[in-house]
């Protein structure tokens, strides 16, 4: 009986010791710096102030609001071809930043100038884009707030 109570005992310590083992051996991963990038860019963002060609052009688009999450953009009060419903995104990196390329081919320049402001500059071309002639051509600023 006193073998069988001590072979326990062994067990326990036995499972304890690998556990705790397990436990203390795995260290976090950590995040690559484009994981890092899109974490910034996650969240809703309410646009603040547009610019097209240097012009504010705000109130061209009212209520433009983005939902970003894992490479994914969901677009309320869109404005197609500019801004579509859905889209999805792809980082490529330029330099110590990333840029964004849409699903469509668009190359946004994504800068924060805080946690909480978001700006996407491109240049804009429909016809390139859409294939429609005689299009918007032209650069845009979205900044937006959080």
């Amino acid at each position: 009986m006193k073998a069988i109570n001590h072979f326990v005992v062994l067990v326990f310590l036995l499972t304890s010791i690998c556990s705790l083992e397990s436990c203390s051996s795995s260290e976090p991963l950590e995040e690559s710096e484009e994981q890092i990038f899109v974490k910034k860019m996650e969240g809703t963002w309410k646009t603040a102030v547009v610019t097209y060609d240097g012009v504010d052009v705000t109130k061209s688009f009212p209520g433009l609001t983005l939902s970003i999450l894992d490479k994914s953009i969901r677009v309320e009060n869109p404005m197609p071809p500019i801004w579509k419903s859905t889209s999805s995104f792809t980082l490529n990196p330029v330099g110590n930043t990333f840029e964004a390329e849409r699903n469509d081919g668009l190359l946004m320049n994504v800068t924060f100038q805080s946690p909480q402001k978001m700006v996407l500059s491109f240049s804009y071309d429909a016809s390139l884009l859409t294939g429609r002639v005689g299009g918007v051509v032209g650069s845009f600023s979205f900044e937006f707030l959080k």
